[in-house]
């Protein structure tokens, strides 16, 4: 529907207050709309370069500034796009980040919300979509020099080894409704990237089968650990490599370290840049990921863990049932390589890191192979648990466009209690974690009362003091739409409580009493009124009573 076809409209809108079930005080609103203004925006829009030389493998940066009319809530898209000059639009450039800098005094609320693309067959994320959000209040005495009504934003981009090299000339456009400006950069050198890196390549795996059959799949996590603060360049991965009986019916990057993010491009996470062979049966092999870029860079103001160092494949695979596999002793290895790595001798291509892993023995650091079971049949049969479910089709976190939370997730359904994430603070997006869970598929309980047990630092049991905010709850409407519903508290067990006196974790239990299908979701919130503190969030798990 087109906005202005609602121009004079009346829409009402409702208050009311209960108490007890009874309405105390309600009051219809009535709020006619007016049509939308055309957003006299971008009138001096200009882009200031913070430097036009620039590196292969270093971030740069420019400024944009923008004027917005007096008073008023605007809404503006601005387009970064980035071309190499004279190579038929190649992208050299990955984009990044945008953030707003400076605010004239009229300007006292904004936001930016991003989403990334690419043009062509480009591997390198070249266009970025910022949606602005402002306020403009008007009336403000501005300082000295100052333009009241400006907003200044800062994009940030690194040119990518590979895709760009030494004389290279490139565009950097930007556009926002009929208005755009441009600016070129010019690649003068290469940033020297480390060598001689090592970096851990891990199978994990949990739930338990007796036998893998030619028809059935198993789901694998690959955890690469990397160096802090240090960076190879450009990287790849690959699996399964070599001939072997296993092929991947489906894998998906679940995890990125926060240290990993500054050079990590969220196109990648579709899986529109991978390459992979397809078999006669439909599934996958060879599939190979490249990161044109990859770097391990922690931020200094916040302490990290190893989580932050580390990326995670989901990977489901199966026996190939397009050859024959009777009698196979492959196996199923994973290729990491890069010119950066230390070369790994057992491995014959050169700077690589190849690891071949075997869950029959132990979980880690062994090799997956296919045994005998019977005449005509080859199975895989293992004596450890394996991740047989998507446990993000099992919960959902509100509001969260980037997935950033939703990623790293898996830490609280491990079952280890020093593996954790990091709880949002004031100024992040969202600044609240508000999820609803599915008690089934996550914990396997059965439609009846349970006990959720909360572990984490920094955290209290009580549903409100003066630092922070823990509350659970179950639905007593059905279905929940979303985060939308009636629901109810769950009751914090006094007893089943311990609170840390140092920086360990704190214990919180509470009692659901729900009955039948009011069981099958829990929500938690966790909420703080500050923006510096530290807290975190390192286990969830339920069990019926």
């Amino acid at each position: 529907m087109d906005l202005t076809s609602l121009a004079g409209a009346t829409f009402p809108l409702d208050f009311t207050i209960y108490v007890d079930n009874s309405v105390l005080w309600t009051k219809t609103f009535q709020f006619t709309s007016k049509a939308p203004v055309t957003i006299p925006v971008a009138s001096n829009m200009k882009m200031l370069p913070n430097n036009k030389n620039v590196a292969v493998g270093r971030p740069f940066s420019m400024d944009l500034n923008l004027t917005f009319p007096e008073f008023g809530v605007f809404q503006i898209n601005v387009t970064v796009k980035s071309v190499v000059r004279g190579k038929s639009g190649k992208a050299g450039v990955m984009m990044k980040d945008i953030t707003v800098q400076l605010t004239g005094s009229n300007i006292l609320c904004h936001s930016v919300k991003m989403h990334f693309s690419k043009t062509g067959q480009s591997k390198v994320q070249n266009v970025m979509v910022a949606v602005i959000g402002v306020t403009n209040l008007g009336s403000q005495l501005p300082s000295p020099n100052e333009d009241k009504n400006w907003l200044v934003l800062r994009a940030s981009a690194i040119p990518v080894p590979g895709y760009t090299e030494i004389g290279d000339t490139n565009s950097m456009d930007i556009s926002s409704g009929p208005r755009n400006v441009s600016e070129e950069v010019d690649v003068t050198s290469i940033e020297t990237f480390d060598q001689n890196l090592v970096y851990v390549v891990d199978f994990y795996h949990k739930d338990s089968m007796a036998c893998i059959s030619e028809n059935q799949t198993f789901e694998i996590l690959v955890n690469i650990t990397t160096e802090r603060n240090k960076s190879p360049g450009s990287l790849f991965v690959q699996f399964p490599v070599d001939e072997t009986p296993f092929s991947v019916h489906e894998y998906k990057i679940v995890h990125v370290g926060e240290n990993l993010l500054p050079c990590f491009q969220s196109i990648q996470l579709d899986g529109s840049l991978d390459k992979f062979t397809v078999y006669n049966d439909g599934s996958l092999g060879n599939v190979t990921l490249e990161f044109p870029l990859f770097c391990n860079k922690e931020d200094p103001l916040r302490a990290s863990t190893v989580l932050a160092d580390q990326l995670t494949i989901r990977v489901v695979m199966g026996i190939r049932n397009d050859i024959q596999v009777e009698g196979s002793t492959a196996g199923f290895s994973v290729l990491v390589k890069s010119s950066g790595l230390l070369q790994n001798l057992q491995f014959e291509t050169e700077n690589a890191t190849h690891v071949v892993y075997n869950l029959e023995d132990r979980p880690l650091s062994t090799n997956i192979g296919l045994v005998p079971v019977s005449p005509n049949s080859t199975s895989c049969c293992v004596a450890h648990k394996f991740l047989v479910k998507n446990l993000e089709e099992g919960f959902e976190v509100f509001n969260d466009i980037n997935g950033t939370i939703t990623s790293n997730m898996i830490s609280v359904f491990d079952s280890k209690n020093d593996t954790c994430v990091k709880l949002p603070v004031i100024g992040q997006t969202p600044p609240i974690l508000w999820m609803r869970i599915n008690t089934s598929m996550i914990w396997g309980l059965a439609p009846s009362a349970f006990q959720l047990t909360v572990i984490g630092q920094g955290i209290s049991c009580n549903k409100h003091n003066n630092v922070t905010l823990l509350q659970v709850l179950f639905p007593i409407s059905s279905p929940m739409i979303g985060f939308q519903g009636d629901m109810t508290y769950c009751q914090l067990s006094d007893d089943l409580v311990s609170h840390s006196n140092n920086d360990g974790p704190s214990r919180c239990t509470y009692q659901c009493p729900c009955v039948g299908p009011h069981c099958s979701e829990v929500l938690v919130f966790f909420a703080t009124a500050y923006s510096n503190i530290e807290w975190n969030l390192c286990e969830l798990f339920a069990n019926n009573i």
